[in-house]
């Protein structure tokens, strides 16, 4: 999720999600070649790792574009991420994808940000980040996910749409977890269409297509998903790779 300027919105786009949000727990897994038979057995995978610890080595992962928009980003901070997703996202591809090589994976760029597997239909992939979380979704069918901490953000510069999302009340949220589980539920949703955000919020029928789901994890992490069919719990798995985690959720 991201925070930056947006323009003026209106209620009617918040997409419809559950008053009540349901736990996820993630399991850790030892290897990454777990993912393959993780894969065929759910609908839906989910990724989580703290960027900072995703193989440092594995750089050459990165093609020749990636790297050029890798030195794009300002901050150290930005490019690590920017790099840690896409290494990550293409280490697992290509065992799900059963591909020989990382390397042999391309990740195109799509107008709004979005990412799409080159030359695959069978798989889709969606990327969030918060603070030093990386969240990657893998599914067999279009998926949007967004995850953020629960804590007060910086939303002054946007009072339009934390009104939209409060119901007209510009003013700071009194309850960010549910101000969050609107917030990434839009933004998963923005994914998902592939739409720009400010333009989903002054759509009528933003948020009409699709299935959302917002959850907590640790106790401290909402995180939303928008997918194209209802997806119950048991079609759905989130993991950890015990070699680039960090300490976050131990």
């Amino acid at each position: 999720m991201n925070a930056d300027a947006c323009p003026e919105g209106s209620e009617q786009s918040r997409p419809a999600i559950r008053a009540e949000m349901p736990a996820i727990t993630p399991t850790h897994i030892d290897s990454l070649h777990e993912v393959f038979g993780l894969w065929e057995q759910h609908d839906i995978l989910i990724i989580l790792a703290d960027s900072r610890s995703v193989l440092s080595d594995q750089a050459e992962i990165l093609d020749r574009f990636e790297r050029s928009q890798q030195s794009r980003y300002i901050t150290q901070y930005a490019r690590c991420r920017y790099a840690a997703s896409r290494t990550l996202a293409k280490l697992l591809l290509a065992v799900i994808l059963q591909e020989n090589s990382p390397e042999d994976i391309i990740l195109e760029k799509e107008p709004t940000g979005g990412i799409r597997v080159a030359g695959e239909d069978s798989v889709f992939l969606c990327v969030s980040y918060t603070q030093n979380l990386l969240a990657l979704a893998f599914a067999h069918s279009r998926v949007g996910i967004d995850i953020e901490y629960i804590r007060p953000l910086a939303l002054r510069h946007i009072p339009s749409l934390v009104g939209a999302i409060c119901g007209g009340d510009p003013g700071e949220p009194q309850d960010w977890t549910t101000f969050l589980q609107h917030w990434t539920a839009m933004e998963a949703y923005a994914k998902y269409s592939n739409s720009a955000l400010w333009k989903m919020l002054q759509s009528p029928q933003a948020g009409k297509e699709g299935y959302t789901g917002s959850y907590i994890i640790f106790d401290s992490i909402v995180l939303s998903l928008v997918t194209e069919e209802p997806c119950p719990p048991h079609r759905m798995r989130c993991v950890i790779p015990r070699l680039i985690w960090g300490d976050q959720g131990e």
